[in-house]
């Protein structure tokens, strides 16, 4: 499975250095960035540039900054009908290394269902976690 980043400026680009940092370089894992000045044919051209990178996989994630900004509409206008591409918004570090820790383990119908959970775990209010911690720590009193 192919798993590309897009997004608006250097998001893309500067959460997938981050993943390395952590997981290492992975193959199938791409940065497609959509710059101030550029227009949706440029950014058309990068993707079919990135999918033709690499063997020839079956399916491909998206995982896009917002939704409906330029990078989803583009990539929503090509993967329309695609049974093989789905695409996920609102990426993060923590839903990008979830992914390419189960890109090669698991079709893509249950990477998004996996990610779509994992999303909602990966955010956390700190004064609520404190809370939530003292209450544990006066119950075990």
């Amino acid at each position: 499975m192919k798993l590309i980043v897009c997004g608006h400026g250097g998001i893309a680009p500067g959460i997938l250095n981050a993943a390395n940092m952590i997981f290492g370089e992975q193959e199938g894992v791409f940065a497609v960035p959509f710059f101030n000045g550029e227009g949706t044919d440029d950014l058309k051209k990068k993707i079919e540039d990135v999918l033709g990178k690499g063997e020839d996989d079956n399916e491909v994630l998206f995982m896009i900054d917002i939704f409906g900004g330029t990078p989803y509409n583009v990539v929503a206008e090509y993967s329309y009908n695609k049974r093989n591409m789905d695409i996920i918004t609102g990426v993060n570090l923590p839903l990008v290394l979830e992914a390419v820790s189960l890109k090669n383990s698991i079709k893509l119908d249950d990477m998004v269902l996996l990610l779509s959970n994992s999303g909602k775990e990966s955010f956390r209010v700190h004064s609520k976690e404190i809370k939530r911690v003292e209450n544990n720590n006066d119950n075990d009193l």
